[in-house]
C-alpha cells in the first residue's frame, strides 16, 4: 500500500466527487474547469475520510478541445473607439462568450468556407474588474492576418494564441474582423484547444474519492508512487470522471444541511417515542 499523508479537503476553493468505482489503476484526464482553476500543483486526489491519494501527472497526448457558442455579431461603438485610428474600413464585431471564469492559455480556432480573402483579426478583452463586474478598456488579447488566395483549396482555419485571461477577461470578450471593403466573411463556430493533463493512480478501495484544487502556497506533491511511474504507466488503466465543480462552500451548506436535517428528525423520533410512553403509561390498569 502506497498511501498518502492526511489533507483537509475544505481547505481548497473547488471540490469534485469521483464516484465509486473498480479498484485498480485508473486515470483522469484534466478538464477545462480544472485547468482553469488549479495550478496544476495545488490538485490533490483525497479519500473520503481525509487522506492524499497518490498520482502521477502525465501529459496527455490529445488536446482538449471545446466548442464555443456560435459567433453573434454585436453592435460595439466602443471597441470601434478602441480602434479609431483605421477609420474607414468595415469591421465586423462579434460577442465570444469563454465557457469559464479565469481561461488558461490556449488557442483559439476559427474557420471559414471563403476561398479568396485577406482579413486582420483581432480578440479584445475587458482589461478591468470591480464589485464583480468586469470594467475598464477593451485591450487585445490576440491579433493575427489570415489570408487564403487559392479558390480551388478550403482555407486552413486560423488559429489565435491567447494568453491567460483573468477572471475579468471570462466576461464575453469581442472579436473584431477587418474587413475592408469586402463583404463580411463567413466564421464558423469557434474552438478552444488547449493542452491537458492525465492524474494516474491506484485505487485501493472502490469508495469515492475527491479531485480538489484551488489553494494558495501549495507546491506539486511529492510522492512514493512516482518510483512506479514506468510501472503505472504500461498497466492498463480505468478512465475515471470527476462529478461537476462545486465550491467547498457548497459541500459545507450540504453538510449543515444534513445535519440539520437528521438532528429534526431524531428529534422528532424522540418526540413521538415520549408521546406513545405517555399513552402507555395511562392506560386502565397500568
Amino acid at each position: 500500500m502506497i498511501g498518502g499523508a492526511s489533507i483537509d479537503r475544505t481547505s481548497f476553493a473547488h471540490q469534485r466527487r469521483i464516484p465509486p468505482g473498480v479498484t485498480g489503476v485508473a486515470t483522469l484526464r484534466l478538464d477545462l474547469s480544472a485547468l482553469a482553476h488549479s495550478r496544476l500543483a495545488d490538485i490533490r486526489l483525497v479519500t473520503g475520510d481525509g487522506f492524499q491519494v497518490p498520482y502521477v501527472l502525465e501529459a496527455d497526448d490529445e488536446p482538449l478541445r471545446v466548442p464555443l457558442a456560435p459567433l453573434v455579431a454585436v453592435d460595439a461603438p466602443d471597441v470601434a473607439a478602441r480602434l479609431s485610428q483605421r477609420q474607414g474600413r468595415s469591421r465586423s464585431v462579434y460577442e465570444i462568450v469563454f465557457p469559464v471564469a479565469g481561461m488558461p492559455p490556449c488557442d483559439l480556432v476559427l474557420d471559414t468556407n471563403a476561398r479568396v480573402f485577406e482579413r486582420e483579426v483581432s480578440l479584445l478583452v475587458k482589461n478591468g474588474r470591480r464589485g464583480g463586474r468586469t470594467t475598464g478598456d477593451w485591450e487585445t488579447a490576440a491579433w493575427a492576418s489570415w489570408r487564403h488566395a487559392d479558390p480551388d483549396t478550403p482555407a486552413a482555419p486560423l488559429v489565435l494564441p491567447l494568453p491567460h485571461l483573468p477572471a475579468p477577461g471570462s466576461a464575453p470578450g469581442r472579436l473584431v474582423v477587418d474587413e475592408g471593403d469586402n463583404q463580411a466573411l463567413p466564421i464558423g463556430t469557434p474552438t478552444i484547444v488547449l493542452r491537458t493533463y492525465r492524474l494516474r493512480f491506484m485505487r485501493e478501495s472502490p469508495a469515492e474519492i475527491w479531485l480538489v484544487y484551488g489553494k494558495a502556497g501549495l507546491t506539486a506533491p511529492q510522492y512514493d508512487l512516482a518510483l512506479l511511474d514506468a510501472r503505472l504507466r504500461t498497466s492498463d488503466a480505468r478512465v475515471v470522471t470527476a462529478e461537476d465543480e462545486r465550491p467547498a462552500a457548497g459541500l459545507e451548506a450540504d453538510g449543515r444541511s444534513r445535519a440539520v436535517f437528521w438532528g429534526v428528525l431524531i428529534a422528532a423520533v424522540l418526540a413521538l417515542l415520549a408521546v406513545v410512553a405517555r399513552l402507555l403509561m395511562t392506560q386502565p390498569g397500568r
